[in-house]
């Protein structure tokens, strides 16, 4: 009878153990999953700031450009700090038409992005911006002239470029 109760005792034990160790590696697993993944508070925050600026550019330049110029006391919204409104703003420029203001603005992000906070781009973002890239300088590589390669070339460029940014196809101009 002694013996009976010892193994049952014995086996409780292995039981308890083999369930406690069952429950520490999930908690782990869990863990280790919601500290790798980024704070989806702040992705959807650049994304509804995206969507405001695509919605109607022009209305955020209005709404958003002076009040930045106040918060960071500059006369012109290109000599702001923040990389994330110089992004939007230069997404809204992009929209309205002002590609060469646009350009300025991305330039100026870029310039003022944290080198620790860069995010590491999908595989499919970085094929297409590959692309776009080698398609841009196809033409330079090429002996002579040829303006009809060219032409196609860049727009295959812009294409790409938007596509991978989400920007909407301008009309083409007559």
């Amino acid at each position: 009878m002694r013996f009976v109760f010892f193994v049952l005792f014995v086996g409780a034990a292995a039981a308890a153990f083999y369930a406690g160790t069952i429950y520490q590696r999930q908690r782990h697993a869990i863990n280790a999953t919601a500290n790798a993944q980024p704070s989806p508070a702040a992705v959807s925050t650049l994304t509804d700031k995206r969507a405001a600026v695509d919605a109607d550019p022009q209305k955020w330049i209005s709404d958003n450009v002076q009040s930045q110029l106040a918060r960071e006391s500059i006369s012109k919204p290109i000599d702001s700090k923040d990389p994330e409104f110089l992004y939007l703003y230069g997404r809204a420029l992009t929209q309205t038409g002002d590609h060469r203001s646009a350009s300025e603005a991305f330039s100026a992000a870029i310039n003022n992005v944290r080198s620790e906070k860069k995010p590491a781009l999908s595989l499919e973002s970085e094929l297409k911006l590959a692309d776009a890239a080698a398609t841009l300088k196809m033409d330079k590589a090429s002996p002579g002239s040829q303006t009809q390669q060219t032409a196609m070339a860049e727009d295959k460029a812009i294409r790409i470029l938007d596509e991978t940014l989400g920007l909407k196809r301008e009309a083409p101009q007559k």
